[in-house]
């Protein structure tokens, strides 16, 4: 979810939630601790009773707790259940303000806005998470960097500063004791930049910042204790199904193919559910990139996606190799496998139930589809914030090492870890 962070009462909106920032923020209609709403280091964010970002908010919290020595994870606070009606007078104008600014949205907020309006609000049809205020999102962040007029070298600096922290804190929410949390939503809009609390906020020092997941509601989150049960199901299995594994489907079956932070295998996974075999020699991974939905996607000038533009060159590399074949027909024995479930409820969901290697590898699919993809984020706007332009970002991602084309060191070295990461599932 994008958080427009200057100024203004209404921040922002996603498919789920409504945010807002001080002064006269949202109350809480009970009081909690910790939250003012005039606390200008908060926002608040007002979802449907029914979502379930408040669970894995309170797991990264823990998560955060294992790792003081970062603050690059959104804070959580806590929830409450706001405030709707009963306003004093001078409430009300607040709130009416709230409201008008309203009108021009399109998600969450405009149905949030009606209720509100007709005064059908029902306190337990909504819910308010408190959050700890970012500086910005990433895609801010690249763009101001790029205003600043700094050289490629003073930027690839920063960024190659700013990394290590940021892959650290992504691994930590998978190996973590108590928790084992993947964002499969981090784009450039949910990846925030965090102040350093001991120091000012200087876009030009790396000191003073650091990079990290800044929401969470298209997660998948478990705890590491027990056996496998409904609860692990429902919040780790089920929410990745229902968003990859999806009977939604262009007239090409490749349906997430413009979506930049869904992971190879992922793509891959729903590829292969669509699209028969038939007597075609190549691998899936050729097929899917052969698709004229990639072709056109590939092809469009907004298209800013960096796995698509390292494919061909990741093919060329596991084209011949049998360890990867072997893969690809074990994904393809998950996907097959899982399409036959599609739909089927817990009772009935015998694959990963009754398959504990299935149930393994799948995990395994989650676990590292987090890190090549969102520092694959990292990595592309890092490179727009230094003015490539769009055929010269294909050309360096294709063949860092050997492009004549001029780039600092250590932005080579992170396209080059990138695709280190990208490639650590097949080289298992």
């Amino acid at each position: 979810m994008e958080i427009n962070q200057e100024g203004g009462k209404y921040l922002s909106e996603g498919a789920d939630g409504c945010i807002f920032q001080s002064p006269d923020n949202w109350p809480c209609l009970k009081n909690i601790k910790g939250y003012s709403p005039n606390d200008k280091s908060l926002v608040t964010k007002i979802v449907p009773d029914d979502d379930v970002e408040g669970d894995i908010l309170e797991a990264v919290k823990s998560v955060a707790k294992d790792n003081p020595k970062y603050y690059n994870l959104v804070k959580y606070i806590g929830k409450c259940i706001p405030k709707l009606s009963g306003f004093t007078q001078k409430q009300k104008k607040v709130y009416n303000s709230h409201i008008n600014q309203l009108q021009t949205t399109k998600k969450a907020c405009k149905s949030l806005r009606k209720t509100l309006k007709n005064n059908n609000a029902k306190k337990q049809e909504y819910k308010m998470y408190i959050l700890g205020k970012y500086e910005m999102n990433f895609k801010e962040f690249a763009n101001k960097l790029n205003e600043t007029k700094q050289s490629k070298e003073t930027i690839a600096n920063i960024i190659y500063d700013i990394h290590e922290d940021y892959i650290d804190i992504l691994r930590a929410l998978i190996e973590n004791k108590k928790y084992t949390i993947v964002n499969y939503d981090l784009h450039s809009k949910n990846i925030g930049v965090f102040k350093n609390p001991k120091k000012e906020f200087n876009i030009k020092d790396s000191t003073t910042f650091q990079v990290g997941p800044s929401d969470f509601g298209r997660a998948l989150w478990k705890k590491n204790t027990g056996a496998y049960n409904k609860k692990i199901f429902k919040t780790w299995d089920e929410p990745f199904i229902d968003t990859f594994i999806t009977v939604e489907k262009d007239d090409n079956g490749d349906t997430y193919a413009k979506y930049n932070q869904f992971s190879l295998e992922a793509r891959l996974i729903n590829y292969i559910m669509y699209n028969e075999k038939g007597a075609s020699k190549k691998l899936w991974i050729e097929r899917m990139y052969d698709s004229v939905a990639v072709k056109n996607r590939i092809k469009k000038d907004i298209t800013y996606d960096i796995l698509l533009f390292y494919l061909p060159t990741y093919i060329e590399s596991v084209k011949k190799s049998e360890k990867y074949k072997k893969y690809e027909n074990k994904l393809e024995g998950l996907a097959r496998l899982l399409k036959s479930q599609i739909g089927l409820t817990w009772d009935k969901f015998e694959i990963l139930k009754q398959n504990p290697n299935m149930r393994n590898f799948f995990d395994k699919i989650k676990k590292r589809s987090h890190i090549p993809t969102a520092f694959g984020v990292l990595v592309m706007y890092s490179l727009r914030a230094c003015q490539y332009t769009r055929d010269q970002i294909m050309e360096l991602v294709a063949n860092p090492a050997q492009t004549k084309i001029d780039i600092p060191d250590k932005l080579r070295l992170l396209i080059i870890k990138y695709t280190d990461l990208l490639l650590e599932p097949f080289q298992e």
